[in-house]
C-alpha cells in the first residue's frame, strides 16, 4: 500500500534561518482522509523553525485516495523533509508496505455494526501526543480491548445536527478521532481530525472503558488507534 502524491507545494527554506546556513531534517507524521486531503500534520522531530515551514507546505498537499479492499480509507504515515544550506529542499516518504492485523477488540452489543470501527493503518506508524510516542497496533502485539456502545457513540457524535445548510459540510463528514491509550489502560487524550465536534462526544471518548491496553513481548505499551464513525442514515 502506498499513498501517491498528486499535488505538492514545495517547502520554502525559512527566511529567519538563511543567515545561519543550517541544514536540517524534520520528520512529520501525516494523516490523509478518504479523499486524499491532508487532515493532520504533526512535527515529531527537528528544529521548530524548519518544522513549521515544512508543515505549512505539506498541509496543502493532495494524495490519490488509498484503497483498502477497494474502499477509500483514511491512513497515516511519516515523511522526512530535508532543508539544505544551499536552500534546496528534498522530501522522503516513510511508507510501510504492510497493514496491521487486528487493531482493537471491541466489546459491544452489536459486533456486525460497522458504522463505528477502527480503520487500518500502516505498520510502524507511531503518533506523538503531548511529547510522548504511542505505537500503532501490529499483528505481533496483543490488541487493546475496548468496551463500547456503538449506537450511543454515533448518536452523540452527530447530536448537534440540524437542517442548517451552513453546517451541511461538517455533518456529512465521517468522524475520525485518534485515541491515545497508555500502558495502564487509561486514555491520555483524543484528537479529532474530521467530522462534527461537540464537548459531550469528546467526553464520551475520554470515558471509553479500556479493559486491557496493548501489549508487546508480554509488556503493556502505549498505543493509538483511529476511530471512524460513519454519518448516520438520517443525515445522508
Amino acid at each position: 500500500m502506498q499513498a501517491m502524491l498528486i499535488y505538492k507545494e514545495d517547502p520554502i527554506y525559512p527566511e529567519k534561518a538563511k543567515s545561519s546556513g543550517l541544514s536540517e531534517s524534520v520528520r512529520l507524521d501525516l494523516t490523509i482522509n478518504e479523499k486524499g486531503a491532508v487532515i493532520v500534520v504533526d512535527a515529531v522531530r527537528g528544529n521548530p523553525v524548519f518544522a513549521d515551514a515544512a508543515a505549512a507546505a505539506v498541509r496543502q498537499w493532495r494524495y490519490e485516495p488509498v484503497l483498502i479492499d477497494s474502499i477509500p480509507t483514511a491512513v497515516s504515515f511519516s515523511i522526512t523533509i530535508t532543508f539544505r544550506a544551499d536552500e534546496t529542499v528534498s522530501t522522503r516518504a516513510i511508507l510501510p508496505t504492510q497493514l496491521a492485523g487486528n487493531y482493537v477488540n471491541f466489546i459491544t452489543d452489536n459486533q456486525s455494526d460497522t458504522s463505528v470501527r477502527v480503520d487500518p493503518i500502516p505498520v510502524g506508524t507511531h503518533m506523538n501526543h503531548e511529547n510522548r510516542e504511542y505505537y500503532s497496533i501490529t499483528s505481533e502485539m496483543s490488541v487493546p480491548i475496548v468496551k463500547i456502545n456503538k449506537q450511543q457513540l454515533q448518536e452523540t457524535a452527530y447530536a448537534g445536527w440540524t437542517n442548517d445548510d451552513s453546517l451541511k459540510d461538517i455533518f456529512t463528514q465521517p468522524v475520525h478521532a485518534f485515541i491515545f491509550i497508555n500502558e495502564r489502560g487509561g486514555i491520555d487524550g483524543i484528537r479529532q481530525a474530521a467530522g462534527p465536534r461537540n464537548p459531550a462526544f469528546e467526553k464520551e471518548l475520554m470515558n471509553l472503558s479500556i479493559q486491557s491496553p496493548a501489549g508487546f513481548s508480554g509488556k503493556a505499551v502505549p498505543s493509538w488507534f483511529m476511530l471512524t464513525i460513519d454519518v448516520p442514515d438520517y443525515i445522508r
